[in-house]
């Protein structure tokens, strides 16, 4: 994991919180708990802000209403990383192999043409 060191590596607090449900979860939540605080820190942990929930909010009701139900979680994730300017490094979802073909839409989104 030092091979991020130095690179701007950043993750959501959603994700951290995945992360520590991993490591209560694991069979050695104190060695687990070892190697997560070792990665946290050079890691920048991006918080939940008003901004982002009203573009997670909106996004998930226009998905809602077109029939198509994505993680709250997963939402929340990809408005934390919007609104920081970020690329999104892994898909959201496993169906989605790339973000440009995801069916989130933060076009006229502060952060939207920075990223995609």
């Amino acid at each position: 994991m030092r091979s991020f060191h130095g690179k701007g590596v950043a993750l959501s607090a959603i994700s951290l919180a995945e992360l520590f449900t991993g490591v209560y979860y694991s069979a050695d939540p104190v060695g687990a708990r070892g190697g997560l605080d070792d990665f946290l820190s050079f890691v920048t942990v991006l918080g939940i802000n008003e901004e982002i929930c009203r573009t997670s909010g909106e996004q998930n009701a226009r998905l809602r209403k077109e029939g198509r139900i994505i993680e709250d979680f997963d939402l929340l994730i990809a408005a934390i990383t919007i609104s920081n300017y970020l690329p999104i490094t892994e898909g959201i979802s496993s169906e989605w192999t790339d973000w440009r073909s995801s069916p989130l839409s933060f076009e006229g989104h502060k952060g939207y043409r920075d990223v995609l």
